[in-house]
């Protein structure tokens, strides 16, 4: 995969995350724009992948999440995982 392919295919994950994760996906993705090494951007790839499988893997390929029902996702994620 070349650096362009990678960064549009990060780019869409960090954009498919947003919604449902919201800030936390922002603040990943500006670390892998500033990450120096490429084990640090690899590191940062691989938790993204593994958010959108863990949450919107199925959902999404299926187009399943839309309008209402993904903000009522949204706010059960972030209840569920990001509680304080």
């Amino acid at each position: 995969m070349t650096q362009m392919q990678r960064q549009t295919s990060i780019e869409e994950l960090s954009s498919k995350l947003k919604p449902i994760l919201g800030s936390k996906i922002d603040e990943l993705y500006f670390k892998y724009t500033l990450a120096d090494s490429i084990d640090e951007k690899n590191e940062i790839a691989h938790i993204l992948g593994a958010l959108y499988k863990k949450h919107l893997g199925k959902l999404l390929d299926k187009k399943v999440l839309q309008g209402a029902f993904c903000i009522k996702l949204r706010e059960y994620v972030l209840f569920r995982f990001f509680r304080q």
